[in-house]
C-alpha cells in the first residue's frame, strides 16, 4: 500500500484507506456521471474532493462515503476528535473545526451550489489539545506578543483579493470558454474597455455591469460617474481608502495568458499552475481604463509590485495567489509569463531568489544556506540531522553551528575549532571571533559574534535528543522548522539555542525585522512570518515534525 492512501495517524501496518470520496447526487464523483474540470472551473477553490476518514475499507477496495443532501450531515469516524480535513478540487488541504465543517459540508460537496465558502484559512492541524484560551500561559502569550500585524494583514488580504479575482476569470471562463482579453471591444466594434470592467457580472457586480456604458469610452461622464463606486476586490489595501487606480493588472504580451484580442482557453496554457497571469502593481491608472503591463521579448519586463519593497504579489491561471521576490534578472521570470512553458515553478523562483529589503533577502540567503548544509549534513551521517548541542565520547559539549562549518565550506575553521576545549576554551575563543556571515544576522552589528539563528529544541521539533532525528521520522520536510532568525545574546559557538516546553507559550522570535521574522524549513525554502499570536498554530505546526498535510505559508 502507498503511504500516500494511509492516514499518518493509523496504524503503520494498516491497509485502509484514510481518504476518501463523497459519492451521491450533484457530487464530483455523482454516480453515472463524468465530472469534467470545465464543468466546474468556477467553483474549484469551494468544491469538496477528497475527505479525511477512517474507515475499516482497504485502499483498492471500490468503496467510498455516501452522500444524500437531504440528509443531515453523517458524523465522520475521524482520526482527531475536533477536526476534519479535506481537499477542495483545487488542490488545497484545509482544516476545519468539525462544526463548522458540518454547517458547510453540503455547500462543499455539492459541485453546482452557487454559494461561495469562506476557506482563506491556511491549513493547521493540531494532533494535541490546545491549551483554554483562558490559561494565564497563553494569556500571557498574547500579551507579549503583538495583537495584530497591520503589513501582514494587507498582505493577507492582497491574496485574497488575487483569489476573488481568480475565481471571477473561472466563472468568466467556464460561461464564455475563454480568458477575457486584456481590452474587450465594446458592441460597436470599437470602443475598448478593460478586463476588470467585463469580469464584474462574475464578481457578482452585475448591478455596475448593467450601468456601464460599452458603447462610450471609459472615461465618457457616464462613466466616469461609476469609476468612484470601484469594488474593493481592485484596489490594493496598501493604496488610498479613496483611491480608484487599480491594484492589479494583465501581464499582456506574446504566449502570455493575456495575448491578443481573442481570450485564451484554459486548454491552451500547458501549466496553469506556474505560469503568470495577473500581477498586483501601484500604478496611476483608473480601474476601469483599459490599459495594464505590457512586455515585449527583448526589452525588460515592466516594474511588478511597488507596493512592498523587494516583492509583489501574483495570480497564476490556476487561480492560486502568490508572492514573489523582484530581482534584477527578469529571464526566469518571462518564462513563467509563457503559456507554453512547464519547466519553472512559482516555488523554485522563491527557492533561488529571496524576497524583501537588501537585509531581508541577505538574512533568507544565511537561513537557506544553513538549510542546505543541513540537508548536506543528514546526506552522509545515516539520514539524521546533526543534535542541537553535539557531546560525544565525554566531550564538552558543542553547538551544531560548530559541526555545520564543513558543509558550509568552512573546512579550514572547523580545523581549528578544538573538540576536546570547552566551547570559550583559549583555542575556541579564538575561532568565535571569526563568526562566519552565514551565522551573523545582516540587521546585527558587523563586529557581533552572536548568532542570528537558532534551533527550537522542543519534544518532537527537528532537534530533540543526543543522537540528532532521522529524515524518515519528518512527515513533511516543507512544514518543519529547523532554524530560526532571533536576536539574542548568545555567541554563534555557544551551545544554546531556544528550548520549549509545547505546554508553555511560545518563545518570542524574531527581533531584527518589524514586526516578523524568517525561518528555513528542511525543504531549504526561507519564509517570513508575522510576528503575532494570529500565526501561532501555524508555527506549532511547523516545529512538529509529525505535522501532517502540507502547510500552505502566507
Amino acid at each position: 500500500m502507498p503511504d500516500v492512501f494511509r492516514n499518518p495517524y493509523d496504524d503503520p501496518k494498516s491497509t485502509n484507506a484514510g481518504y476518501y470520496a463523497l459519492v451521491g447526487p450533484d457530487t464530483l464523483f455523482e454516480p453515472g456521471t463524468t465530472v469534467r474540470i470545465n464543468d466546474v472551473l468556477a467553483r474549484l477553490p469551494n468544491t469538496l474532493l477528497i475527505i479525511e476518514a477512517r474507515h475499516n475499507v482497504p485502499w483498492t477496495k471500490p468503496e467510498d462515503l455516501p452522500f444524500d443532501p437531504d440528509k443531515a450531515p453523517q458524523d465522520l469516524n475521524r482520526f482527531l476528535e475536533a477536526q476534519v480535513a479535506f481537499a477542495t478540487a483545487d488542490g488545497v488541504p484545509h482544516a476545519l473545526e468539525k462544526d463548522r465543517f458540518a454547517k458547510i459540508l453540503k455547500r462543499l460537496a455539492m459541485r453546482s451550489d452557487p454559494q461561495a465558502v469562506n476557506l482563506d484559512t491556511p491549513w493547521i492541524r493540531h494532533d494535541r489539545p490546545r491549551p483554554s484560551l483562558n490559561a494565564p500561559s497563553r494569556v500571557a502569550s498574547r500579551r507579549n506578543r503583538p495583537s495584530s500585524s497591520l503589513p501582514a494583514d494587507k498582505q493577507v488580504r492582497t491574496r485574497l483579493n488575487l483569489s476573488k479575482l481568480g475565481i471571477a476569470l473561472a466563472r468568466y471562463h467556464a460561461a464564455q470558454k475563454h480568458f477575457p482579453p486584456a481590452t474587450v471591444i465594446g458592441p460597436d466594434g470599437k470602443t475598448p474597455h478593460s478586463w476588470r470592467v467585463a469580469i464584474l457580472p462574475s464578481l457578482a457586480r452585475r448591478d455596475l455591469f448593467d450601468r456601464y456604458r460599452l458603447d462610450e469610452r471609459w472615461d465618457s461622464p457616464a462613466n466616469q460617474m461609476l469609476l468612484q463606486q470601484m469594488p474593493d476586490v481592485f484596489r490594493s489595501p496598501y493604496d488610498d481608502p479613496k483611491s480608484t487606480n487599480s491594484g492589479y493588472y494583465a501581464v499582456v504580451g506574446p504566449d502570455g495568458v493575456f495575448d491578443g484580442k481573442v481570450g485564451v482557453r484554459l486548454d491552451q496554457i500547458l501549466d496553469p499552475r506556474n505560469t503568470l497571469m495577473l500581477v498586483e502593481g501601484k500604478r496611476e491608472i483608473p480601474w476601469t481604463r483599459p490599459e495594464d503591463l505590457s512586455f515585449e521579448p527583448k526589452k525588460p519586463l515592466p516594474a511588478f509590485g511597488g507596493f512592498v519593497d523587494g516583492q509583489f504579489a501574483m495570480l497564476s491561471a490556476g487561480f492560486s495567489p502568490h508572492t514573489l521576490c523582484q530581482t534584477e534578472d527578469d529571464g526566469e521570470l518571462r518564462l513563467l509569463l509563457s503559456r507554453q512553458q512547464r519547466l519553472f515553478s512559482f516555488d523554485g523562483y522563491n527557492r533561488r531568489y529571496a524576497c524583501g529589503t537588501t537585509d531581508e533577502r541577505r538574512t533568507k540567503r544565511n537561513l537557506q544556506r544553513i538549510g542546505d548544509a543541513m540537508i548536506r549534513f543528514a546526506a552522509v551521517n545515516s539520514g539524521r540531522l546533526p543534535p542541537a548541542v553535539i557531546a560525544a565520547n565525554g566531550r564538552p559539549p558543542h553547538s551544531w553551528r560548530v559541526e555545520l562549518l564543513p558543509y558550509l565550506d568552512q573546512e579550514a575553521l572547523y580545523a581549528q575549532y578544538r573538540m576536546e576545549e570547552p566551547w570559550d576554551g583559549p583555542a575556541n575563543r579564538k575561532v568565535l571571533e571569526q563568526i562566519p556571515d552565514v551565522f551573523r544576522s545582516p540587521f546585527d552589528d558587523p563586529k557581533s559574534t552572536n548568532s542570528g539563528y537558532f534551533a527550537v529544541v522542543a519534544p518532537r521539533a527537528a532537534f530533540e535528543g543526543i543522537r540528532g532525528v532521522s529524515r524518515e521520522a519528518i512527515a513533511v520536510p516543507g512544514n518543519l522548522l529547523l532554524a530560526v532568525e532571533s536576536k539574542r545574546e548568545i555567541p554563534w559557538t555557544k551551545p544554546e539555542d531556544i528550548s520549549w516546553d509545547p505546554e508553555n507559550p511560545l518563545p518570542t522570535f524574531g527581533g531584527f525585522m518589524e514586526g516578523k521574522f524568517a525561518f528555513v524549513t528542511l525543504s531549504g525554502t526561507a519564509h517570513t512570518l508575522p510576528n503575532s499570536h494570529a500565526y501561532d498554530q501555524i508555527i506549532e505546526s511547523a516545529i512538529f515534525r509529525d505535522s501532517p498535510g502540507l502547510i500552505s505559508w502566507p
